[in-house]
């Protein structure tokens, strides 16, 4: 608040604080029907009273009573324009921030303590808002232009500034960089006088803070990048979200080119280590880590044995969220450690589909041909799941009957739910009495068995001719 004149700011409030237009009708209504009554009392009497004497206490009658009902209903206050003042200055005082008040022309017509402060601390002896306080100001210009866009539309805005060491902009420090926060807040005024109130707020302490954990997150980042272990996270989409340095490098990678979101799962770990990963039951709100055993392909045609340990989760519709992935390099020893490193690669490329079922049935690994075999046929799924109804009963007879048989080899055929049945023949193997798992083989015998019925049917048709 300046001593030049007087402020709009409180002007507003006092409109604010009244009783409104209904009071005063009112205050006026019965003020002129009470000296209408008076003056009729009066007129009963006009034979001993003059005519101006009766007109002047009419008028003075009408003022006084509307004085009286306008102070009881709330439109006359006798409060001073000092206690209003006061009042204001230490509310706005009370946010602790440079507030201005400017009108729908811009102009400022209040200003509270620490605002004045900041505009002496600069020269300005009089009161104006950001736009002249900051003129001059290259890196103000275009924010206060977008506020005051912002302000005449209606809407709430705020915006941060960098302000280096040294400058000479109000509410800068010579000592060190500081950010500084200039708002807008239109004012409801139903006089639409278009008031906005613009506060200035220093957030340095807030950047320092947001500063700080981004380069701490950019520390980890770095550690993650040259971890002894690759690792990368997939979207739902099979897209690579983000690959480590240690990976790009092992797959001969450029480094930028597979942090710029381009790549594929398959891209990755192959079409086939693409399938298997993508081949997880789903579960609803919860989610999986499968271990595999495979062999990714460098971009100079190398081969790089690796054990993968994918976390897969799923929301609680059952789809799929975005997964991470650790590469650990399969480890070159000795003994039965390189008996199943043999074998894992075995039952990668063998010819026929090979999976691992726990003694409940549930598929734990499969190679890329058995799960080609179903699109139902996914890691955590029963193997009944894969198969038609009508065979799930006899499947799992050969299941239990393998159990309680641990010398023996059980043989079941059954057809394969999917677009086009096919037939599947099922062998079910124990490589060890004590072990928790089951080894099953499936042959596709679709082709055979058509064959079969083929030469059955000829065999027949020929025993015909012959008879």
């Amino acid at each position: 608040m300046t001593k030049d004149g007087p402020s709009e700011r409180y002007e507003v409030a006092g409109m604010a604080s009244t009783g409104g237009y209904g009071a005063a009708a009112l205050s006026l209504l019965l003020a002129l029907l009470i000296a209408v009554a008076v003056v009729c009392a009066v007129w009963l009497l006009k034979a001993e009273v003059s005519t101006w004497l009766l007109v002047s206490g009419a008028l003075l009658s009408f003022l006084g009573l509307f004085a009286i009902l306008g102070f009881l209903a709330g439109i006359f206050r006798f409060e001073s324009q000092n206690q209003t003042r006061d009042f204001f200055d230490g509310l706005t005082d009370a946010i602790g921030d440079a507030c201005v008040v400017t009108d729908s022309k811009s102009r400022a017509v209040y200003g509270n303590a620490a605002y004045l402060k900041l505009a002496a601390a600069a020269g300005v002896s009089r009161l104006v808002g950001f736009d002249l306080l900051y003129s001059g100001q290259a890196a103000f210009v275009e924010p206060i232009y977008q506020l005051t866009q912002a302000a005449l539309d209606g809407k709430n805005d705020a915006r941060e500034i960098r302000v280096p060491a040294g400058t000479s902009a109000p509410g800068g420090s010579a000592d060190a960089p500081k950010w500084l926060k200039i708002s807008v807040a239109p004012i409801a005024d139903k006089s639409k006088r278009g008031y906005v109130l613009w506060r200035l707020q220093d957030v340095s302490v807030d950047r320092a803070k947001q500063e700080q954990a981004f380069g701490r997150l950019q520390f980890i980042i770095t550690y993650l990048d040259h971890a002894p272990a690759g690792f990368f996270s997939t979207l739902p989409s099979k897209k690579v979200d983000y690959l480590n340095a240690t990976l790009a490098n092992w797959l001969g990678f450029d480094v930028l080119e597979s942090q710029n979101g381009d790549l594929q799962l398959s891209d990755v770990l192959g079409s086939e280590g693409a399938k298997q990963v993508m081949a997880i039951d789903p579960v609803a709100g919860g989610g999986r880590t499968e271990f595999f055993s495979l062999d990714l392909k460098t971009k100079n045609g190398t081969i790089l044995p690796v054990e993968v340990i994918h976390r897969v989760d799923f929301d609680a519709q059952s789809n799929l969220l975005p997964s991470r992935t650790l590469i650990v390099p399969r480890r070159e020893s000795v003994s039965a450690d390189i008996n199943s490193d043999a074998m894992a690669r075995f039952v990668s490329v063998a010819p026929i589909g090979v999976a691992e079922v726990s003694l409940a049935g549930i598929v734990k690994s499969a190679n890329s041909v058995f799960l080609s075999y179903s699109p139902k046929t996914k890691r955590g799924s029963t193997l009944e799941a894969m198969v038609v109804d009508g065979d799930r009963i006899e499947l799992r007879k050969g299941l239990d009957e393998k159990l309680l048989a641990k010398n023996q080899i059980v043989v079941v055929d059954a057809t394969i739910k999917d677009e086009k049945p096919r037939l599947v023949q099922f062998t079910f193997a124990r490589l060890s009495e004590d072990a928790p798992k089951l080894t099953v083989f499936a042959v596709d015998r679709t082709e055979s068995k058509t064959l079969e019925v083929q030469l059955a049917q000829s065999q027949k048709m020929q025993a015909v001719g012959q008879l």
